[in-house]
């Protein structure tokens, strides 16, 4: 636990610092991260995902396309755990911040997965609906790190999340 609260103050407070590591130790910091959201108790995942939203929203970061490959991941990863059943929803705010900070580093990545889970349905309305669904989740102008937009994405997700996981039906 030790070791994951000191990795959450380094990507907290000098997530910059990350950006000057050789890039196999950037995947290494990708790595331990996905390991602690995955296998470790709900403490440890909340400082996996605190880390990874303060990553994702370091400007530095973002325009190392190495940091970007590293944790374009994530993006996919984060939005199945919030999709899947037993998902605890009392982490639903961390984990919203964390999705939505990806979402804007990675337009392009979020966009092609979107694309990708429209194609996957069988039917035609439930791919229209699904689509709405989705476009009210980002329905502001920009996706931007404004407060205001990632609050309103926050929102939006929690009203918006039975009637995702109606759609998706992810176990």
């Amino acid at each position: 636990q030790h070791f994951y609260q000191l990795l959450h103050y380094i990507c907290e407070i000098f997530p910059e610092s990350l950006v000057k590591l050789p890039d196999n130790e950037i995947h290494h910091v990708s790595k331990l991260l996905h390991l602690g959201c995955a296998r470790y108790g709900p403490e440890i995942c909340v400082l996996c995902v605190e880390s990874i939203e303060s990553i994702s929203s370091c400007s530095e970061c973002n325009k190392s396309p190495v940091m970007l490959s590293s944790f374009q991941h994530f993006l996919m990863h984060l939005f199945q755990h919030i999709m899947s059943v037993d998902f605890d929803f009392s982490m639903l705010s961390t984990y919203s911040g964390a999705l939505y900070q990806l979402i804007c580093s990675l337009k392009e990545y979020h966009e092609e997965l979107l694309q990708a889970l429209y194609s996957a349905c069988i039917d035609a309305t439930e791919q229209l609906h699904l689509q709405s669904t989705i476009h009210q989740l980002v329905s502001f102008p920009l996706l931007d790190r404004t407060r205001v937009n990632k609050e309103h994405f926050k929102k939006n997700l929690k009203d918006l999340l039975p009637t995702l996981r109606g759609y998706l039906s992810i176990k």
